[in-house]
């Protein structure tokens, strides 16, 4: 038995988790692929138990309200090769589609809202190589980051792909008005209200 089976069988069993096809993903609410939206957002983990934290704290919220979102499969397999600081998807535990701005701005203050009143802020724990530092990061808890990932014909665009176009601004390679930019200045932290 596995250490993720007491937290992740009840969610398989429900059908809220499936397996996303031959990857180390599973998914909830949504197809194997991207949504059409041009922005997405990832919830940085460190580690085995910090993921779990995190998971234990995110996932209940992120279910009861249908957000689309993958995370790592609970394998060993999985869970060492994306928390293992050599790989390049390090800390990526989870990636939200949202499908409107309006959808992305309510999940990212729910989900800061939800690890500040846990106490999992962690701070930036990325350094450059990883594919998250490229990304701008959102709210206060210091663990969620988020990018543009379509270009302006709906096309995919890898992080790599994003930096070849524009290394001074790989989250936003379009430079097209950030629409969250200011999000947070208008949001007091979870744990000072």
């Amino acid at each position: 038995m596995s250490v993720y089976d007491d937290f992740f069988k009840p969610y398989f069993a429900s059908g809220a988790l499936r397996p996303c096809d031959g990857s180390v993903w599973v998914i909830h609410n949504g197809a194997n692929s991207d949504t059409d939206y041009e922005w997405k957002m990832h919830v940085a983990a460190y580690d085995v138990a910090d993921w779990l934290r995190v998971a234990g704290t995110i996932m209940p919220w992120m279910i009861q309200n249908s957000v689309t979102f993958k995370t790592i499969s609970p394998d060993d397999f999985s869970v060492e090769r994306i928390l293992s600081p050599t790989c390049c998807q390090y800390a990526k535990a989870f990636t939200i589609y949202p499908s409107s701005a309006p959808e992305f701005a309510k999940i990212a203050c729910g989900l800061d809202a939800l690890m500040c009143g846990a106490k999992l802020s962690a701070g930036t724990k990325l350094t450059a190589g990883y594919n998250m530092s490229y990304e701008h990061t959102l709210g206060h808890s210091g663990r969620i980051f988020y990018r543009m990932e379509r270009d302006g014909m709906g096309r995919y665009m890898s992080t790599e792909r994003a930096y070849r176009m524009n290394p001074a601004c790989p989250y936003n390679p379009l430079n097209v008005p950030d629409p969250f930019a200011n999000l947070f200045a208008r949001v007091a932290p979870a744990h000072t209200r």
